[in-house]
């Protein structure tokens, strides 16, 4: 899921199709993918990017791609 360069830099890929699971379902993955950075330091995460593994698919619902985008916004202010 994660990988950490010899500069630091960390690159964290969100599985895209889990885009397409129910709400409780997708919020406990998205939980899940967090986690980890949650329990880095500010330091250790500087140069992380955030993405989604090939972008959003077609048929990908707008409620669970706002709230990816809204949830890691929020835990990473």
């Amino acid at each position: 899921m994660f990988a950490l360069s010899q500069v630091g830099f960390i690159q964290g890929n969100f599985d895209q199709s889990l885009l397409f699971s129910r709400s409780d379902c997708f919020s406990r993955r998205l939980d899940e993918f967090l986690a980890p950075l949650l329990e880095m330091s500010p330091e250790m995460r500087a140069g992380w990017v955030c993405g989604l593994g090939h972008g959003i698919l077609p048929g990908t619902p707008e409620e669970n791609v706002r709230e990816f985008v809204r949830r890691v916004r929020e835990v990473f202010k």
